[in-house]
């Protein structure tokens, strides 16, 4: 269907890929601006929400601490209360055997005294008043537990713990109900000295103070005591193992949490992220049908663009065509013109590369040649023989120097020549720098300090000859003979990875323009041996500080199987 669109079109290959590429990149940017439009307007909604959120925490904090307080007020009215305590201290006095309940009088009195304390309280769902033998008076309400077993719970041990403090406790210490939760006084007499305990006052508060306190419409609120009790107003009773906050945000709730100072208990405010961003989602489908418009719109646009722009391309495309000779159209057809043109190219760079690789292997031929033609002026026989001479002629007349020398320069040569081979072992490099290095000392009475540090394991390893000498000549030429006092020169060898590296140090007189030493014909000629040798990628660099030295670094790109193995 498309293939039978695109030629119903005139669109070749080339052109097809033009108009995807358009509009993919002309839809993509509608379709990121509207994905970062939505994830910023999300962002912005919950970082508002969160502002707000914690606002009206705060606000449900006070709120309960308000409440909280005023049942705390009415704790310390009922202890302060005289006659509360008359009764409470009577009730006391008058205990008889097998007797379970108050007295009928201080009973009525009691309640009596309670009720004008919990006039307008609408939290408070109960008010129990226990003597010092647990018995009650309750206002609203009944201890529907054992009495007597008050004394093991933990609750009451705290209660009592706190010396005359109020204690508050998530459950209802009284009955087994759920939407309820206690607040729990110990009363001792103040009139006495020693504050002797005279009962148990415990205020049961009902769960929807929680409820009034959320002023938020959209979003629950969780509260967690201090020991992780959760009151839960979304659910009958608690849970004791806490808020598990992990998994509120695996499920994609949003929540934000504040402790209340004075009960240390922690608010959570917690709202599903589907229900706060769900007015959002409108954005995603507006970009969705503005990207489909979009692409109806340029795809009527870009068709003629397509055909200009892919023109010239294709004018290539036939004449690389036409320069291989495709044999038929049907294989014309078939073929893709982007990967006709870049397989031209690729064959134009392959044959580029293959002329240029002669070309340095012509002018290796010629370096080679040039050297070999001045190695063939040069009668080694003859040479050999005339230093020998001077050698034994300097031994008869004692001339200890000039025999050094000429025995120096005799083997200095043979190295050199090395029977016309155009490699050389490192070890054969040395012995010639060495060499060379006698001549000089004798010369400028011993002004010159040479030393190697090489692994005996490189010695073997075979390099273009004149590799090294050149540069120490270079070192003691251009960097220790213009020195006063002494001069030093070290060579360092050593392999990184595949590569062999050299370096040539002294402590020389050095130079502030390191370029210029590159153009000079000693550092020249070997640099291009070097590359011309080993690729590229070899070559030699210069480092150097006027009156400290210079350093002459060489790296040799070794070929597979020439780098040895240290084991």
């Amino acid at each position: 269907m498309f293939q039978q669109l695109y030629q119903l079109l005139g669109l070749s290959r080339f052109r097809r890929k033009i108009l995807i590429i358009f509009l993919l990149f002309s839809i993509m940017p509608i379709l990121f601006i509207g994905f970062v439009s939505k994830q910023l307007a999300d962002r912005s909604l919950i970082e508002t929400y969160r502002e707000r959120n914690q606002a009206q925490l705060v606000n449900a904090s006070k709120l309960i601490d308000r409440s909280l307080e005023d049942i705390v007020n009415i704790q310390r009215l009922i202890l302060a209360d005289r006659s509360i305590r008359h009764e409470l201290v009577r009730s006391n006095e008058q205990v008889y055997e097998g007797d379970e309940t108050i007295g009928v009088d201080t009973y009525r009195n009691l309640q009596r005294l309670l009720s004008n304390y919990l006039v307008d309280q609408r939290y408070v769902d109960s008010v129990c008043l226990f003597d010092a033998f647990f018995r009650s008076v309750c206002h609203g309400g009944s201890a529907e537990r054992e009495a007597q077993t008050f004394q093991t719970k933990k609750w009451y041990l705290d209660a009592l713990n706190e010396n005359g403090g109020e204690l508050l406790f998530a459950e209802n210490v009284l009955a087994e109900e759920k939407d309820t939760f206690s607040y729990v006084k110990s009363l001792r007499n103040p009139e006495e000295f020693k504050l002797d305990r005279i009962g148990l006052l415990v205020v049961t508060i009902d769960k929807s103070l929680l409820e009034d306190v959320n002023t938020s419409q959209e979003s629950d609120l969780i509260v967690q005591a201090e020991d992780y009790t959760v009151l839960d107003t979304r659910t009958d009773g608690g849970k004791s193992d806490g808020v598990d906050e992990a998994s509120l945000e695996s499920e994609n709730y949003i929540f934000d949490a504040y402790t209340n100072s004075a009960s240390g208990w922690k608010l959570y405010s917690v709202i599903s992220e589907d229900k706060l961003l769900g007015q959002l989602n409108n954005i995603g489908a507006v970009t969705l049908a503005l990207g489909g418009g979009m692409s109806v719109l340029l795809m009527i646009v870009m068709i003629p663009v397509s055909r200009r722009l892919s023109g010239p391309l294709l004018q290539v495309y036939e004449s690389a065509i036409q320069l291989f000779g495709w044999p038929s159209n049907e294989q014309k057809r078939g073929l893709d013109e982007l990967k006709v043109i870049d397989g031209t190219f690729k064959r134009v760079a392959f044959q580029h590369k293959q002329l240029n690789e002669r070309l340095m292997e012509a002018k290796l031929r010629e370096k080679e040649a040039e050297l070999k033609l001045l190695q063939a002026q040069i009668n080694p026989h003859f040479l050999y023989n005339t230093l020998s001479s001077i050698y034994w002629l300097a031994k008869m007349k004692k001339q200890s120097e000039i025999a050094q020398m000429a025995i120096s320069l005799s083997e200095s040569f043979k190295i050199s020549l090395n029977n016309g081979k155009e490699h050389i072992p490192l070890q054969k490099e040395l012995e010639h720098i060495r060499h060379y290095i006698t001549i000089q000392n004798i010369r400028f009475r011993g002004k010159f300090q040479y030393k190697e540090e090489i692994d005996d394991r490189l010695l073997n390893v075979e390099i273009i000859k004149l590799l090294l000498q050149p540069l120490i000549e270079n070192a003691i030429i251009h960097g220790l003979e213009k020195k006063e006092s002494t001069g030093r020169v070290l060579l360092r060898a050593f392999v990184e990875g595949d590569t062999l590296v050299f370096q040539i140090k002294d402590d020389g007189v050095g130079m502030e323009h390191t370029s210029q030493a590159m153009h000079g014909f000693g550092l020249k000629n070997v640099h291009e041996r070097i590359q011309l040798y080993y690729g590229g990628k070899s070559g030699l660099t210069i480092a150097s500080a006027v009156n400290q030295g210079t350093v002459v670094t060489v790296r040799l790109q070794l070929r597979k199987g020439e780098i040895l193995c240290f084991g």
